[in-house]
């Protein structure tokens, strides 16, 4: 059982490596299977995540709509991000005004008795789901190699001040000065938006996991917020391991591995259970990250999403493959 990264459709490498340390693997889901980045597609045969593919389908329509919303936000330059906050349930472009919408109200509304504003049916929900999450990951993407860029030239930039000081000499690039973070990371936007989102993928997921992990503290505390049966059941730190280090630590990742799948799918007893880390292997080099894990006791993944975000009910799909053996989801958070 793989833990799924959320709510976002993109890991940055600096933060695949610290879930790396937890997690031999983890999934991240696309939304749309022809439309996967090179990033991601890398990693996955380098071994380090897998690509999910809950939802498949109207693959040449997504993309015409994000032709259509590219093409509008090259018209828009410049403009204020807000503009993704135009409308929850629809792509940001298909404002109530647009030419489309108007056209979409018209059809919709064409006999007696037509509401003024019909509600959405499940796969129109799904379908604007996927177009948006596939909208904020180009954003994530852009985001992180901006970020890449400006640690890179600042790390240039201090090289080539310690090289006219007259310092110890280095090359082109000082690389243990750099750190690929993004401190103005977009990650952080539209929290309810990306949960609901991502939430419908794991909603229509034949198969889901019951261990989700993200690197974002807004994700967490909107989670805690809308979930009262989250609680918190382990702190563990340690150290990310040296390149050449992570073949030792395999064991210690198996054996936690089996402790987190069966806090998953054994019930809760009563007065709940500590979890059972082992120990933790000591490395002497590389930042710092802690994953803290909490659990939804009762809640199986879809009704744990369908609990926290502004779905009504548990989806379309219900009790297919996997779900009805997982009793609880557990959520990591993994800070650095």
């Amino acid at each position: 059982m793989k833990p799924i990264y959320f709510p976002y459709t993109y890991v940055s490498k600096s933060m695949l490596d610290k879930l790396n340390f937890f997690f031999r693997r983890i999934t991240v889901y696309q939304p749309c299977a022809p439309l996967i980045p090179d990033a991601l597609k890398a990693f996955e045969d380098e071994g380090l995540l897998d690509i999910g593919l809950p939802v498949q389908g109207a693959e040449g329509k997504i993309a015409a709509v994000l032709k259509e919303f590219n093409t509008w936000t090259a018209m828009h330059q410049g403009s204020d991000m807000a503009f993704l906050k135009i409308r929850g349930n629809w792509p940001p472009f298909f404002a109530e005004t647009s030419t489309a919408q108007i056209k979409k109200e018209i059809r919709k509304n064409s006999g007696p008795g037509s509401p003024h504003s019909p509600a959405l049916n499940e796969g129109e929900m799904l379908f604007n789901a996927r177009v948006f999450l596939l909208i904020a990951q180009r954003m994530d993407q852009q985001n992180d190699q901006s970020a890449i860029c400006l640690e890179t030239a600042d790390a240039m930039e201090r090289t080539l001040f310690k090289q006219l000081k007259g310092e110890a000499e280095t090359g082109p690039l000082d690389a243990a000065s750099v750190t690929l973070t993004s401190g103005d990371s977009l990650g952080g936007y539209m929290i309810p938006e990306r949960l609901n989102a991502f939430g419908h993928l794991v909603q229509h997921a034949e198969k889901t996991s019951g261990i989700y992990v993200t690197d974002n503290r807004a994700v967490m505390e909107y989670l805690l917020e809308k979930s009262p049966r989250m609680k918190i059941l382990s702190n563990a730190e340690a150290l990310l391991p040296a390149e050449n280090a992570k073949k030792a630590q395999t064991s210690w990742q198996e054996r936690f591995q089996r402790n987190l799948e069966m806090l998953v799918t054994a019930p809760v007893p009563v007065g709940g259970d500590p979890i059972a880390t082992g120990a933790v292997p000591e490395k002497a080099v590389g930042p710092q990250a802690t994953l803290t894990l909490y659990r939804a006791a009762g809640l199986s993944p879809r009704a744990f999403f369908a609990e926290c975000t502004a779905m009504k009910g548990a989806g379309s799909v219900s009790d297919q493959s996997n779900d009805a053996s997982l009793k609880n989801t557990l959520i990591g958070f993994v800070e650095c």
